[in-house]
């Protein structure tokens, strides 16, 4: 199987913006995404090596999720990236917001 690693690139903004939304349709619990960076890295667990968890679930590869609001990777070395050197002056921060809720179940 391959694993999934991407990015995905936006602007970076003064207030929390949608990044991404999870949906379990079979459950109907939702997850948003909001954030003030500029890009989303999303990667599958793909080095879960079967632990045990909860009630007895296996954690295997691919069973598990990440969602990162970070500047784009590599962009120190990426002149067409926005910039995102500091100088000691400065100060970075972004804001993330993880909004969970319940729709209609499928």
């Amino acid at each position: 199987e391959e694993a999934a690693d991407l990015t995905v690139q936006g602007k970076a903004s003064a207030e929390p913006r949608l990044a991404a939304t999870l949906l379990d349709p079979k459950s109907g619990l939702a997850m948003d995404v909001l954030t003030t960076a500029p890009g989303l890295q999303f990667y599958s667990g793909n080095f879960l090596g079967g632990d045990k968890g909860k009630d007895g679930a296996h954690y295997r590869r691919h069973s598990g999720l990440c969602l990162e609001t970070q500047a784009f990777p590599n962009a120190i070395n990426q002149p067409k990236f926005p910039s995102v050197k500091l100088t000691p002056e400065e100060q970075y921060e972004h804001d993330v917001i993880y909004r969970f809720y319940h729709t209609a179940a499928k």
